[in-house]
């Protein structure tokens, strides 16, 4: 699935000492999406 793909990618594009943690949705806007 592609949305678990974009979330692996961003949560390892940094280096960092604590995690990044990513959130999505899908909807037709931000708000209803999270």
């Amino acid at each position: 699935m592609v949305e678990k793909e974009i979330s692996k990618l961003m949560q390892n594009a940094a280096s960092l000492k604590v995690p990044l943690e990513v959130e999505s949705g899908i909807a037709d806007n931000w708000g209803e999406a999270h």
